[in-house]
């Protein structure tokens, strides 16, 4: 093998990293695993995420509060585009389709969905299904052989309230869980992947 195709090999795997790290981030949202979301940054990083703009302990603290009021999370990847601004220095673009259900107990603060949705949300309307398409623009830097975003822009690109069926799923079915009792968490624990 060549000089050539070694870097090429190198940078191929500095890809894959970049984005499994797009991918953890999603689960880790989604799952509310703040440890998770917290292996996303490097440390002294800075998320815009329209409703906050700070560092990653702030972000943390805003998600676990805002996603109270989020039953049911999904954010799907689609076009990952990375372009390498040095050897240890990238950006990356990722498109991604947030799926989410807006709802809260009778009583609960609703300021995040408010903050979310719109002030002339009617708390009676809940549950509210939304998809929110975006992009990630996210800056990428390799520290001690791990590739961790160092700063984020969360650009919007619009937002759907869905008509859905809000009855309950068929109980006979597997129902995703928001923390370590889906049945993801469940599997990674029986693999040995997780204690």
């Amino acid at each position: 093998m060549n000089q050539t195709e070694k870097a090429e090999d190198a940078r191929l795997e500095d890809r894959f990293q970049i984005e499994q790290t797009m991918r953890r981030w999603a689960r880790a949202v989604d799952r509310r695993d703040w440890a998770l979301v917290r292996e996303v940054f490097h440390p002294g990083a800075v998320d815009d995420h329209g409703m906050y703009k700070g560092g990653v302990d702030g972000l943390i603290e805003w998600l676990q509060a805002r996603h109270q009021c989020i039953a049911m999370s999904m954010h799907v990847l689609g076009n990952v585009f990375i372009e390498f601004a040095g050897a240890d220095a990238a950006l990356c673009e990722s498109y991604v389709v947030a799926y989410q259900r807006y709802d809260a107990a009778p009583g609960a603060d609703h300021s995040h969905i408010r903050a979310a949705l719109g002030e002339g949300v009617d708390p009676s309307d809940l549950p509210i299904d939304v998809m929110m398409p975006a992009r990630y623009v996210d800056d990428f830097e390799k520290r001690d052989g791990l590739w961790r975003i160092t700063n984020r822009i969360t650009v919007f690109e619009g937002r759907y309230t869905l008509k859905g069926d809000k009855a309950p799923l068929n109980p006979a079915w597997t129902v995703g869980q928001r923390d370590n009792s889906d049945p993801l968490y469940i599997a990674r624990r029986r693999a040995g992947l997780l204690t």
